[in-house]
Parts: structure tokens; C-alpha cells; sequence
């Protein structure tokens, strides 16, 4: 009799924290010994079919499941395909992950380590910081539109301020929400700032003075204080030469600084915006091993899948080491059998629970199934989640 041994080791689970403290994919599954709670397997079917259709040799992809938005002829995949050996072979597979026996080598933990935000960048190596506190800015660091506004901002604050922040709250302090009654009297101010427009010259700060007073327009929320901005730049305009050759001359007119007052990251220069270098991942992991007997197989076995032989010959001939995870291996062992000289015959459970993950620094709400009382963690429910 003989038997085969799947030794998986050192791989795991990725999880990646999303900024609403909702991890990314952990389709969670329900306790396997208390059914009100849920806990993330580690070990999933479907994985371990992929792993034995790689290890035969077979280069067919199983199913297009996992990439949803995508177009792909399913009678490609092993799963769907009407072609009597790769059904076959689809049958075999389904059995023999059905028959395998799972033993833990450890028990299941949470490792954690410093991953690098550009892996996931696509435009460039590091992601910037979105926010910015822009009391610790001057105008030597804002960004090029707001230095060249920096005398009419001066006068219409009445003083020089300390910070980029103090114009930030000035403005935003005056911003309006959406109103009949305050978008009529903004109206009428910016249709009167419009023909005044004329003593601008033509620039790209113009343009984008254009379109900041087509947001009254559309009502959409503004400061007041954009239409007072660019009359005090009309006015300057008339009176400064020096002022209307600097606006003339200049490729900057990024306006939307002042309309657009929830990302302050633009009110800074880009030499001086923080880089986001990194940030702790997670990885869930458990090493086990899989086993499979030739007397199980037989026993279960019929016309519609592969002879234990033909099986084994495939295993021998495939690769003989496969990736497992999130920097995984494996390794098949023919004898297959444990340290007590005997094959595992039953799966083991192998899972973490919310509260582990919560441990290792994970940041995740209270599901509804979660029990108020047992949780040492300070949390918020999520209304409506659906599992």
C-alpha cells in the first residue's frame, strides 16, 4: 500500500488593512464548533485542488471565479470543460480532495512585517501622504498658484499669516452648503466679478477662475470668500503692473486650491509633500500536511477518475514542489506516512478568529455576530453586514 504526503510550510494568508478597518477578502466561514461565530480558514478546497492539479503537471487554469470582471471562454477551464479527459481529470481532482486528510504542524498565527506601499502603485514608487497639516507650511513651501496670490491673499486676510493654515481655516470657514437663498446672493456677486474679469490677463490662473465661478453656477459648496479673492486679483490687476506681467507670465493656475478645501495636500508643494514609505501587512499562517492513501482512494474509486498508478505516475513526473500561499512551499513525500510510522486519516481544523487578528494589530469593526461582552476590544458595530 502507499501513500502520499503533501508537506506545507511557511505560507499563508494575505491580508492587507483597508482604511475603514474592514480587512480586504477574508471570506470568513462559520465555527466549525460554535456556529454563531465566525473564523477565517486557512485552508480552503479549492486551494488544495489547485495545489494537486500543479503538482500533476497540468497547466490548465481550474476556473476564471476569482476574476469576476474579466471575459474568458469557461470551456477553457478544467471545471467546465466538455472534453472527456479534462472531466476526467476535474473528477479525479474533486476526489481527491475529498479524500485527503489534513494535520497541523503548528498552530495557526498571525506574522506580521513591513510592506512597502509601492507594491501596490501603479504611476509611481511611493504614495504621498493624502493629508497634510498645513500649519507646519508657509508660503516659501505652498504650492507655485498660491504664491503667485500671495499679495491679494495678504490684503483680504488684512494681515500676513503665520501659516497655510490660516488661509485654510479662513476660507473654509465661509464655505457654503448647498441653499436657494445663499446661491442667489452668490450669483449675483459672481456675475459681477465676471465683468471684471476683463482686467486678468489671459493666463491659466483666468481659466481657473472660470471654472471656480461655474461651481456658484451649479451650486455646488464654495467659500465666499473665492469671489472676494478674485476681486481683490481684478483690482490688483488694474492698479499693479508688476502684478499683471508676474500672473501673465506664469503657467500656474491651479485654482482649485480654494474650491476644493478637503485635500490639502495640493495646497503644498510637491517637493515638500511626506512620502508614505510603508506600513505593517498581515499574513495568517499555519504549517500542515496533506495525506492521501491508496486504499482510501480505491475504495472510493471508479470509471470516472484516474487509477491510483496513473496518479502517482503524474505526481512523479510533475514538478515535485509547488508555492503555497504568501511565501509558501511545499514538498511531496512519497511514503506519506507520520512520525508514528502511520497516515493521517482526519482533517484537522485549522483557523483564526477575529479577536487573534485583532491581537497581532489588525484594526477590525464589531460584526453583528460578534458578542458585545466578549470583546476587550473598543470597536464600532457594522450596521448590515453581510456575511
Amino acid at each position: 500500500m502507499s501513500y502520499i504526503k503533501l508537506q506545507v510550510r511557511s505560507g499563508g494568508i494575505y491580508i492587507r488593512q483597508k482604511k475603514d478597518f474592514k480587512p480586504i477578502d477574508l471570506n470568513l466561514i462559520t465555527h466549525p464548533e460554535n456556529k454563531s461565530q465566525k473564523v477565517l480558514s486557512l485552508v480552503r478546497d479549492s486551494s488544495i485542488k489547485g495545489l494537486f492539479s500543479y503538482l500533476m503537471g497540468e497547466t490548465g487554469r481550474l476556473s476564471y471565479n476569482t476574476q469576476p470582471n474579466k471575459e474568458y471562454n469557461k470551456s477553457e477551464t478544467i471545471e467546465n470543460s466538455q472534453d472527456h479527459g479534462v472531466k476526467k481529470l476535474n473528477t479525479t481532482l474533486n476526489k481527491m480532495v475529498e479524500l485527503s486528510a489534513y494535520k497541523k504542524r503548528s498552530e495557526p498565527h498571525v506574522t506580521v512585517f513591513f510592506e512597502r506601499k509601492d507594491t501596490h502603485a501603479k504611476g509611481s514608487r511611493f504614495i504621498t501622504c493624502p493629508s497634510i497639516n498645513l500649519y507646519q507650511h508657509t508660503f516659501k513651501t505652498a504650492d507655485p498658484t498660491i504664491k503667485l496670490l500671495e499679495k491679494p491673499l495678504n490684503n483680504i486676510l488684512q494681515s500676513k499669516p503665520q501659516s497655510l493654515g490660516e488661509i485654510h481655516t479662513f476660507f473654509k470657514k465661509h464655505t457654503h452648503a448647498k441653499g436657494k437663498k445663499e446661491y442667489e446672493e452668490l450669483k449675483k456677486q459672481a456675475k459681477k466679478t465676471k465683468n471684471n474679469l476683463k482686467n486678468i490677463p489671459d493666463s491659466k490662473l483666468k481659466e481657473g477662475i472660470k471654472t471656480a465661478l461655474k461651481r456658484i453656477e451649479d451650486e455646488k459648496p464654495i467659500s465666499s470668500q473665492v469671489i472676494i479673492l478674485v476681486e481683490e486679483t481684478c483690482d490688483l490687476c488694474s492698479q499693479d503692473k508688476g502684478f499683471f506681467k508676474k500672473i501673465k507670465d506664469s503657467s500656474y493656475g491651479k485654482f482649485s486650491v480654494f474650491t476644493d478645501l478637503s485635500n490639502t495636500k495640493q495646497w503644498v508643494n510637491t517637493d515638500c509633500h511626506s512620502i508614505v514609505r510603508g506600513a505593517p501587512a498581515y499574513i495568517a499562517c499555519v504549517d500542515f500536511d496533506i495525506y492521501l492513501s491508496e486504499s482510501n482512494f480505491v475504495e472510493n474509486n471508479s470509471s470516472e477518475t484516474f487509477p491510483w498508478e496513473e496518479i502517482v505516475d503524474k505526481l512523479k513526473a510533475g514538478p515535485n514542489i509547488a508555492r503555497w500561499g504568501e511565501g509558501g512551499v511545499v514538498f511531496v513525500d512519497y511514503s506519506g506516512l507520520d512520525e508514528m510510522g502511520c497516515p493521517h486519516d482526519t482533517k484537522d481544523q485549522m483557523f483564526i478568529d477575529i479577536q487573534a487578528l485583532r491581537k497581532a494589530g489588525l484594526k477590525v469593526k464589531r460584526y453583528d455576530w460578534e458578542p458585545e461582552k466578549n470583546s476587550n476590544v473598543k470597536t464600532k458595530k457594522i450596521k448590515g453586514e453581510k456575511h
